[in-house]
């Protein structure tokens, strides 16, 4: 090896450094982004199973009953039970009465972690509707 190859091995030693860097900066990039679309995936999910009890729970009381009560009552409870207090915090959900059909309604306003530290862009926001009918009485129901 003559002295020019030498200085020109010396002067790359540096390169494989910043490369790394930037790859490993990189990879943490993506797997935060990652770790926050599983999260509210998960959440998203706890969520339509909760607003599916609720409903179930209300239609089998009956619109003569305390529909729009049993259904608030199982759908905090099965949310509480799902999802811890930080990430509950971000969903509203209620239950109403629309004559012959009872209705969940979900809004779901969550940060990623980090905040703003990339513009909001971890942000997630959803609207989840449930309807289902209300059961008859089975004294009422047409014969088979």
């Amino acid at each position: 090896m003559n002295c020019a190859q030498h200085a020109r091995r010396i002067d790359e030693r540096g390169m494989t450094t910043a490369a790394m860097a930037f790859a490993v900066g990189m990879s943490f990039v993506v797997l935060f982004w990652s770790t926050n679309a599983i999260v509210f995936w998960y959440v998203k999910g706890a969520v339509r199973q909760s607003l599916d009890e609720g409903i179930h729970a209300g239609v089998a009381v009956g619109p003569d009953g305390n529909a729009i009560a049993a259904c608030s009552d199982r759908l905090d409870e099965a949310l509480n039970g799902l999802l811890a207090a930080p990430m509950r915090a971000g969903v509203r959900a209620t239950c109403s009465d629309e004559g012959a059909t009872l209705r969940t309604t979900a809004t779901i306003n969550l940060n990623g972690w980090g905040g703003n530290l990339f513009g909001g862009v971890l942000s997630f926001n959803d609207t989840l509707v449930r309807r289902a009918p209300y059961e008859l009485d089975p004294a009422k129901r047409p014969g088979i």
